[in-house]
C-alpha cells in the first residue's frame, strides 16, 4: 500500500526504535512497543505540522509540543 517501516521488531511486531512513513505523507520516528506507538517520538503530519513528545497507545499523551505549518505552537 506504499507504507514503509524501518526499525526493530519483536515477535513480528514493531518494537523499539523505528521509522514509519505512510503513503499519505504521515511520518513517525520514535519508540514502539508491541506494535503500537508508545514512548517518545516525532510525528510529521501530511499538512506539515510537527508534534514532538510522548505517546501512549498510538496517541499523543503527556508532555509534547506541536508546531503548525504557519510556525505557531
Amino acid at each position: 500500500n506504499g507504507d514503509v517501516y524501518e526499525g526493530n521488531f519483536s515477535n513480528d511486531l514493531r518494537d523499539g526504535k523505528g521509522l514509519f512513513t505512510g503513503a499519505d505523507g504521515y511520518r513517525y520516528d520514535g519508540d514502539w512497543k508491541a506494535g503500537r506507538i508508545e514512548g517518545n517520538g516525532t510525528v510529521t503530519y501530511p499538512d506539515g505540522s510537527v508534534y514532538v513528545g510522548a505517546f501512549l497507545d498510538n496517541l499523543a499523551d503527556g508532555r509534547g509540543k506541536i508546531t503548525y505549518k504557519d510556525g505557531s505552537t
